[in-house]
């Protein structure tokens, strides 16, 4: 079996999926699941929310020890934010 070559200092790589969260005020929301398979923190989960233009703020990205788990926790943390709320702002 191919194994992955052995990543240095903060080198990472992960496997991504993504999924589509339509929120109550009808507002589609992508979020990405990174699963980190090698590197520092292989095995860790991150869900974060997807802009094209700017970056989710750290406090609605969620964590966990399993896909679910991190979405489970981004969903948490989003379902009752307005898109101004959870992405940071061009300029910012």
């Amino acid at each position: 079996m191919a194994k992955i070559i052995e990543l240095t200092g903060e080198e990472q790589l992960a496997e991504t999926t993504e999924y589509s969260f339509n929120n109550r005020r009808n507002v589609n929301i992508p979020i990405k699941i990174f699963e980190i398979i090698a590197g520092n923190d292989k095995g860790i989960f991150i869900a974060r929310p997807i802009s094209l233009i700017t970056r989710a703020r750290k406090r609605f990205v969620g964590r966990g020890t399993s896909k679910i788990e991190a979405l489970n926790d981004c969903l948490e943390k989003i379902r009752e934010k307005s898109i101004a709320e959870i992405f940071k702002p061009v300029h910012e």
